[in-house]
């Protein structure tokens, strides 16, 4: 019986690696681009099952620490300014032998909103960004008269999901920290002295990524007199992510 070449089998699985990535990061470009289009700021590049203290399917978040096709890919989003991150999720999973086990299902994405400033893929989010949030606006002049007309000083305008579980994607109710569609939003409120305010509607789930995350509805409301404090439901413009 021969012995076994360990060389061969490492040199064949990092070539197997290496193609698995160059599939990935050829397909990126379409992915990035319809995704920016849709006004989001990210988007999930390829999804990697891990479980912590577990030898080589081991990894604790630390993008130091990544291997393989994550670290391939990773490293060619980092070469292009699209600062890759994770968001994560618990998971059950299983092993070579077809045996169960829990671990984390880990999301390697692509982010350009804080790409810099020349970066096609952030020109064209915020000319998306832009676009949404002036038919949001446009909107606000019918919202307010309908409001009005109706004896109520306040209005819904904008409504958006978040969830805490996205590390830095997520939104802390903070209105200084609002992103995208809902800070220009909100910014113009603050302009037209429509006394913008943030609240929450309810938690439930909401998918993001490819899988369902649990977090909080938030609305933006305009308020131009002190009456009682606003319910969810009027005049309500469209849903979207906290972006």
């Amino acid at each position: 019986m021969s012995d076994i070449n360990i060389q061969s089998l490492i040199e064949t699985t990092r070539r197997v690696q290496e193609q698995q990535a160059l599939e990935i990061i050829d397909g990126l470009p379409e992915v990035m681009r319809a995704a920016a289009s849709r006004a989001e700021p990210w988007t999930v590049v390829m999804p990697f099952f891990v479980v912590p203290g577990l030898g080589i399917l081991s990894f604790e978040g630390k993008k130091g620490d990544l291997t393989g096709t994550p670290k391939i890919v990773h490293d060619h989003l980092k070469a292009h300014d699209l600062s890759p991150g994770f968001v994560r999720q618990a998971q059950i999973g299983y092993l070579p032998d077809g045996s169960p086990i829990e671990g984390i299902l880990y999301r390697l994405v692509a982010r350009w909103d804080v790409a810099p400033e020349h970066n096609q893929l952030r020109q064209e989010y915020e000319k998306a960004v832009a676009l949404r949030a002036k038919e949001i606006t446009d909107r606000v002049p019918e919202m307010l008269s309908k409001a009005s007309a109706a004896g109520i000083g306040w209005f819904n305008v904008h409504e958006f999901f978040s969830s805490p579980n996205l590390p830095d994607l997520g939104f802390d109710g903070d209105p200084q920290n609002l992103r995208g569609v809902p800070h220009l939003v909100y910014e113009y409120l603050k302009v037209q002295k429509l006394n913008p305010q943030v609240r929450v509607r309810a938690q439930d789930f909401r998918e993001v990524g490819g899988c369902e995350w649990k977090g909080s509805y938030f609305y933006i409301t305009g308020q131009w007199y002190d009456g009682a404090a606003p319910d969810y439901g009027v005049c309500s413009s469209e849903q979207s992510l906290a972006w």
